[in-house]
């Protein structure tokens, strides 16, 4: 993003001397006088082209510009929609469309009632009713996906433990519509406290995968055939149904992802504001219209759907990611295969119940769960898969882009992150430092916004520092359910051992570690993966935890001596995530905007969040393909079509083509 301002809403159209019109012979005369009957005002309307040669002076407003030009091809926009398409949207498509066979407004969606889940219930440890499996029978996972998972602690070959109660379907037997040959469950654990037993999830094999996209292929010509508007009413319904549920949705994210209950909560209703957006967009889902070089010919542009979709989802945020990935997907018009972290399946289960809930048909959206080297790979190289989105981390995203790449296929890859602060000497202190440690600390740290490195200049580091170590000690970990709790465990051992191995690096490398680094073994903390808040200041830019994402709540901190070498450390790092920068002095910020290699940026504020209605993603090695979120979170899942009109009814006379 440049600095300098934005060329605003003024251009000059041309740099005439004169305010004097040039007409060409026959036209009468340009203007609101012009006679709209003339022989010479036809020909002059017939070419737009043409009327780009006249020379003026003036100066008109972009906007305006912009409207007049809309208004030369209203015309015939109107013949169109009048004579050929306005009659059949009208009629819902008539009776060869199977969408408008399907209910009286010609939906499929519409004057039927919600759906029930397709699937029993489950029963969890203490044998209560708990989560229904539909949909679970499609899922795929791995550690190796950019998931943190130890397979050999969480994931068990036939029966489960004594007095924990599973009902896997048997080899072949139905489950959600797809028949599964799957022989291995893993076991569904809350990390705050690992005797808390949530589910037993089948694993599933290559041959689920496969038969997961062919029910999505099977789905996807009435669903592209249901109007834009209307799969945008389904994501309404299901943000509605969302919200009847969002104690029940966080609590169960909270026991299976470990993050606080109002962090969990905050996740839930995140994602029903992008249900809520992107429910919108269903009626903006379009392309633009624009003058042709020809005569009684219009171009204009459609936005259609892909096809399959595959979407590869990590733990850490178990309901966000999943809404933001596949509500576009699917008000675009395409069927997805999505993929949950093997860690948090139970999660996406309920999006899956809650959208067919909301009358979204069967096999438009299908879970699968399974190691990601097999069922994965798989997704990844399936030729009838026409995209994949992808989040995880750098190391598997660089496969995966290249793999379905390879076969050109549409990719987008959402990776790692090293975000910085940037703190200035003219920063309020008290702000800069409640805000880094809500960026820091804030979900453990087990996100990809998360602040990992404090950028400041030595006349405030100290005050800044004891700030910040000031807030991190007064935070209370542990289990997230509990009343008080500020921070929650790591999501399981194999991350546990990561976020401990960056600790003893950091110490090794001559850090001075201000506060926290230590396990949490003690009483309550028995049965969990908890760790301090961890602060490390006197850090080199070169040290592997300034460098390195540690995806758990350490906080490197770094002096600097001026803006410039703040901007040098920060784009030094080869993650381009998020950034930003307290300061009062508006050129200092505008600078840092300016300079700083992310793509997002915040000033003074944490490094953490988006919305749903601007872009998200980075540059670097923090994202590669389209930006998720907004409208461009849409056009990922779209393929872009221009359409040549002539209406003439006769031979074309030009070689301009």
């Amino acid at each position: 993003m440049s600095g300098a301002p934005c060329p605003r809403a003024r251009r000059t159209i041309s740099t005439a001397s004169s305010r004097s019109v040039v007409c060409r012979p026959g036209v009468d005369r340009i203007g609101p006088t012009a006679n709209a009957t003339s022989r010479g005002y036809r020909r002059w309307r017939a070419s737009p082209s043409s009327r780009g040669a006249i020379t003026t002076s003036v100066v008109i407003p972009y906007r305006r510009a912009a409207s007049m030009s809309s208004w030369l091809v209203a015309g015939s926009v109107a013949c169109v929609w009048t004579s050929m398409i306005a009659p059949r949207t009208l009629r819902g498509g008539g009776d060869a469309n199977p969408v408008a066979r399907a209910s009286s407004s010609g939906c499929p969606c519409t004057d039927q009632p919600p759906r029930p889940p397709h699937a029993p219930k489950m029963e969890n440890a203490e044998g209560g009713a708990g989560t229904s499996r539909a949909g679970l029978a499609h899922s795929f996972g791995g550690h190796s996906w950019g998931e943190k998972a130890s397979r050999h602690a969480r994931t068990l070959r036939g029966a489960p433990p004594p007095g924990v109660r599973s009902h896997p379907p048997a080899a072949g037997e139905k489950e959600g519509g797809m028949s599964t040959t799957q022989t291995r469950v893993m076991v569904d654990t809350n990390p705050a406290d690992t005797s808390d037993v949530l589910a037993h999830v089948p694993q599933h094999s290559i041959d689920d995968a496969m038969r997961a996209v062919r029910l999505a292929e099977q789905a996807y010509p009435v669903w592209r055939a249901t109007p834009p508007p209307e799969r945008g009413r389904v994501l309404a319904r299901a943000a509605e149904l969302a919200r009847a549920r969002v104690d029940e949705l966080a609590t169960l994210l909270t026991r299976e992802e470990g993050k606080i209950l109002s962090e969990a909560r905050g996740e839930v209703l995140k994602g029903i504001n992008l249900l809520e957006w992107y429910s919108g967009e269903g009626f903006r889902v379009g392309g633009k219209t624009r003058p042709s070089e020809m005569p009684t010919t219009i171009l204009f542009s459609l936005r259609q759907p892909l096809g399959v979709v595959a979407i590869i989802t990590p733990w850490n945020f178990p309901w966000a990611e999943p809404v933001w990935k596949a509500a576009p997907a699917l008000v675009a018009g395409n069927a997805v295969v999505l993929k949950p972290a093997s860690l948090t399946p139970l999660v996406a289960q309920r999006y899956l119940e809650i959208l067919e809930q909301a009358g979204l048909p069967k096999g438009v959206l299908t879970i699968v769960v399974g190691p990601g080297p097999e069922v994965g790979d798989a997704l990844v190289t399936h030729p009838a898969v026409r995209a994949v989105s992808f989040t995880g981390s750098c190391e598997i995203g660089g496969e995966v882009y290249a793999r379905a790449a390879r076969r050109l296929a549409k990719v987008t890859c959402e990776m790692g992150g090293k975000n910085a602060v940037v703190v200035m000497p003219d920063a309020d202190l008290e702000l800069a430092a409640a805000g880094i440690v809500q960026g820091a600390f804030g979900s453990t740290g087990q996100r990809c916004t998360a602040t990992s490195l404090c950028v400041v200049h030595r006349d405030v580091k100290s005050r800044l520092v004891d700030g910040i170590v000031g807030r991190a000690r007064a935070i209370r970990v542990g289990n997230g359910l509990e009343a008080g709790v500020g921070m929650g465990p790591l999501v399981d051992a194999r991350q546990l051992a990561t976020v401990l191995h960056y600790v003893d690096d950091g110490r090794a490398a001559g850090a001075r570690l201000a506060c926290g680094g230590r396990r949490l073994t003690e009483g309550a903390y028995a049965g969990g993966y908890f760790i301090e808040p961890t602060v490390f200041t006197d850090v080199q830019p070169g040290n592997r935890i300034a460098q390195e994402e540690i995806f758990g709540p350490v906080l490197a901190v770094i002096e600097v001596g001026s803006l410039e070498e703040a901007l040098k450390v920060t784009n030094g790092l080869r993650y381009g995530l998020s950034s930003s920068i307290y300061a009062a002095d508006a050129n200092t910020i505008m600078r840092f905007v300016d300079e700083i290699e992310a793509g997002m940026v915040h000033v003074n504020s944490p490094t953490v969040g988006g919305e749903a209605q601007i872009p998200f993603g980075g540059i670097k090695w923090s994202g590669i393909g389209g930006r998720e979120m907004a409208e461009e979170g849409l056009e990922f899942f779209t393929e872009l079509k221009s359409v040549f009109w002539d209406y003439t009814g006769r031979a074309r006379q030009t070689n301009i083509y």
